[in-house]
């Protein structure tokens, strides 16, 4: 704990391992002091600025934006974080960009492929790993699988959001916000973020997209 790169403040600042133990025994695994999400948002119902930058209100956001990423629904915040110190951003488990643009590799995307499927980004053609496809066009290869590739969160909310599949309503381009303007079909659907264009995409019968 003492030597991870990237530190956990109930660990480094507070060092008291009661902030979320409770060392005379608990019904909860790990002899935690509560269900580990309610733990988790026991602290983190606020704002926070921290040595690794800047954290929402995420007990707030997490209550307000009902589309949950799965290990959000299960309660399982240590399906990602590491909460006694980490080598990764965000005292994440493995690695995942921090950034609107990475060049793509499986290494570092490891915390995606932990419960995704490498070949969500791997296969550029398919008919049945996703429904974000334009006929058997893969589009989640098309956009993450390039030098400059767009990451998971140019697209998608991390924790919770609004719409399925917690598609952003923001993408940002430069100093300024961007709304996507997605709209989902019935076979497909549409968006105009900064990125490029209105485009739309069909499962069934594949669009142009020049």
């Amino acid at each position: 704990m003492s030597t991870a790169g990237v530190g956990h403040e109930p660990v480094t600042t507070g060092k008291n391992c009661a902030n979320c133990h409770n060392p005379h025994g608990s019904d909860v695994p790990r002899i935690l002091a509560d269900t580990e999400i309610h733990l988790c948002l026991g602290c983190h119902d606020e704002p926070m600025d921290t040595p690794n930058g800047p954290i929402v209100d995420m007990k707030s956001w997490i209550d307000t934006n009902p589309e949950h990423h799965g290990p959000i629904r299960d309660g399982n915040c240590t399906g990602c974080h590491q909460p006694h110190g980490s080598e990764n951003f965000r005292i994440l488990q493995h690695t995942f960009p921090r950034r609107f643009y990475a060049p793509f590799s499986l290494d570092t995307y490891a915390l995606c492929f932990e419960c995704h499927e490498e070949t969500l980004v791997l296969d550029a053609r398919t008919t049945t790993l996703t429904g974000f496809r334009n006929g058997d066009v893969n589009l989640h290869y098309l956009h993450v699988n390039q030098q400059k590739g767009r990451t998971c969160r140019a697209c998608h909310e991390i924790h919770a959001g609004t719409r399925p599949k917690r598609i952003k309503d923001f993408v940002p381009f430069g100093s300024w916000m961007y709304p996507v303007n997605f709209e989902k079909s019935e076979t497909g659907g549409r968006c105009t973020p900064g990125c490029h264009v209105e485009r739309a995409y069909d499962r069934g019968h594949q669009i142009s997209l020049k």
